[in-house]
């Protein structure tokens, strides 16, 4: 009767402490090495960068709807080839 108390008692105990560590392995950051820790908060960081990205793009079209732009241009280019030989180009741009 002795002896099954103390194996009753010794499980009870040994699945308390297997289920101390478990809970303090899977919740917690006790029994983890540095690379592990890394992987993980990097791997966290990215998805912030991913919102943080995500906002500037969508504020940077917003800008560019709200306040557009007219931009005009001429850009004329003169070749010359030996001494009777000349050619020009004349480009003009305009942008909205």
């Amino acid at each position: 009767m002795k002896k099954k108390i103390t194996a009753i008692i010794l499980g009870v105990i040994l699945i308390i402490i297997v289920a101390i560590f478990s809970i303090l392995y899977f919740f917690t950051n006790i029994f983890k090495s540095n690379e592990e820790l890394f992987w993980k908060y990097f791997a966290q960081n990215t998805d912030i960068v991913d919102v943080v990205y995500n906002k500037q793009l969508n504020n940077q079209y917003e800008f560019m709807k709200n306040n557009s732009y007219v931009s005009n241009g001429n850009l004329s280019i003169v070749m010359e080839q030996g001494e009777n030989s000349s050619k020009q180009l004349n480009v003009s741009t305009n942008s909205r």
